[in-house]
């Protein structure tokens, strides 16, 4: 960071591992297109099916855009489809679908 005065000054702060994300999504883990994974209907009113083809579905996690956890769902089952209600959240989120295979994000809309 550098910083910048009105009358031609400047400061410089280096830190290294300053900031650690906590459970967020990364950029790696986002998966847009994949025809694996199935969210319906986006934009919705608070219920959502979430299917990923044939991988059992073990965690769904909900984030907001600040990356903050709004949301956790452990699924008991081998099933690889889950019915989502949402506890009343409105806005843009990020679906995080977990399977033992691979990890989905999808964004969706509540409203």
């Amino acid at each position: 960071l550098t910083a910048y005065s009105l009358v031609d000054c400047s400061n410089k702060l280096v830190k290294y591992k300053y900031i650690i994300v906590k459970n967020g999504v990364s950029v790696n883990e986002i998966n847009l297109y994949s025809k694996n994974l199935q969210i319906y209907p986006n934009p919705s009113n608070g219920q959502v099916t979430i299917k990923t083809g044939n991988e059992a579905i073990e965690i769904i996690e909900i984030f907001n855009c600040m990356g903050s956890i709004a949301d956790k769902i452990i699924v008991k089952s081998n099933s690889s489809s889950y019915i989502y209600t949402s506890k009343n959240i409105s806005g843009l989120y990020f679906i995080k679908v977990k399977t033992k295979e691979n990890v989905y994000t999808r964004k969706i809309v509540f409203r």
